[in-house]
């Protein structure tokens, strides 16, 4: 759950945070201080490429507290809101995927897609779809056919000049991945017993140092899509909650012909499943209710489907420009309705499409529902 809170609870709260550091992302100077050595040593560690020494300079404050003497539990403060979480080890890492949705919700300057980023012969292919559907493993496999590195989580692309960035985090990789025995554990680090594997790309792959880059291939991975879940002429969305919270939910289910299912959780999130039965005139009543709920919701993406198995031919199909830039800025992770970006182009969506076509021009636009691992790579390779 949520709240604002004063100054006075803020700095008593930073007075038992002993630990800090300074990360540096698009531009923007995030501090996050912690009551425990090993918070920041996750973020230094993960983030290094990000490290400022200096630590002069700050544009979002924060504080992640497993306890303290005025609350009881994990909590994180980013500027002024509050965010209480169980009391579980994974209250870091909870910590961290909000504050990036605080982060992003101060870009203008940037479109940043959920993604993963290669690049080959100085264009970058980035890979974008639904959590779950193997954007890393995938990623990684092309990295072991040397592609260039560029991220496996966020995809920045500056409106600028239409330049993507790197976004070079460490990876990392759960003991179930298929690709999980490739990592030298000399090169690597673990940052809760039994958890995911963190590596530097650079050390498992010398060749694929990143570089700025202009697009050039943009693959949507898709499942096959069920009519019951997501009927014709309707719309199915999956809301990533930051915290639990009823209201979200409670408000979308008294929307006519809305249906609602979960939450499921899916790492730190809870997830909820909304189906409208029409498309019309729902779009606009579920933004207000994001808007109004900014705090509580991470991300809002579009149902694409299942993927029941790996084991069988992939299929890669290219896609109309104008269909691709529709899904593709439901991609978009800092366009939420309170965010600098969608208020920069006057709160519509449908502007977000057209600045994306005038960007994208000369980018080609392709839907991929993957297989066996090593033949979805070589439709790629063969593009």
């Amino acid at each position: 759950m949520s709240s604002i809170v004063s100054n006075t609870f803020i700095e008593s709260v930073m007075n038992e945070c002993h630990y800090s550091c300074t990360l540096v992302f698009w531009g923007l100077y995030v501090r996050i201080s912690a009551d425990s050595s090993a918070t920041i040593k996750r973020f230094s560690g993960v983030y290094s490429r990000f490290v400022d020494t200096t630590q002069n300079n700050r544009d979002i404050n924060c504080c992640i507290v497993r306890s303290s003497s005025h609350h009881s539990g994990p909590l994180l403060i980013v500027g002024e809101v509050l965010y209480e979480f169980p009391d579980t080890d994974s209250y870091v890492e909870h910590a961290e995927l909000i504050l990036f949705r605080h982060l992003l919700e101060q870009l203008d300057d940037y479109i940043v897609f959920h993604a993963g980023v290669v690049t080959r012969q100085g264009r970058a292919i980035v890979l974008y779809g639904q959590s779950g559907f193997g954007k890393t493993t995938l990623t990684l496999e092309l990295l072991r056919r040397g592609y260039g590195f560029m991220s496996d989580e966020f995809c920045p692309l500056r409106i600028s000049d239409c330049m993507i960035e790197p976004f070079e985090r460490c990876v990392g990789l759960q003991k179930s991945s298929p690709l999980y025995s490739i990592i030298d554990p000399r090169a690597s680090f673990s940052l809760a017993p039994g958890g995911k594997l963190f590596f530097d790309c650079a050390d498992m792959f010398p060749s694929s140092a990143a570089q700025l880059c202009p697009p050039g291939i943009f693959i949507e991975i898709v499942g096959e899509i069920d009519s019951n879940t997501c009927p014709p002429g309707g719309v199915a969305l999956d809301i990533y909650m930051c915290c639990d919270s009823s209201s979200v939910p409670d408000q979308l289910s008294s929307l006519p012909g809305v249906t609602i299912s979960g939450p499921i959780m899916r790492g730190c999130y809870a997830v909820y499943r909304i189906t409208a039965s029409e498309r019309t005139g729902f779009v606009s009543r579920f933004n207000s209710i994001w808007q109004e709920n900014s705090n509580d919701i991470y991300c809002v993406f579009p149902y694409k489907g299942e993927i029941d198995t790996y084991d069988r031919m992939p299929q890669l199909c290219s896609v109309p420009a104008f269909e691709a830039l529709t899904t593709l800025t439901s991609n978009i992770v800092n366009r939420a309705p309170n965010g600098r970006l969608l208020a920069a182009y006057d709160g519509k969506t449908s502007s977000l499409v057209m600045l994306l076509g005038g960007l994208l021009k000369n980018a080609s636009f392709y839907s991929l529902q993957p297989g066996e691992l090593a033949k979805t790579a070589d439709l790629i390779d063969n593009l």
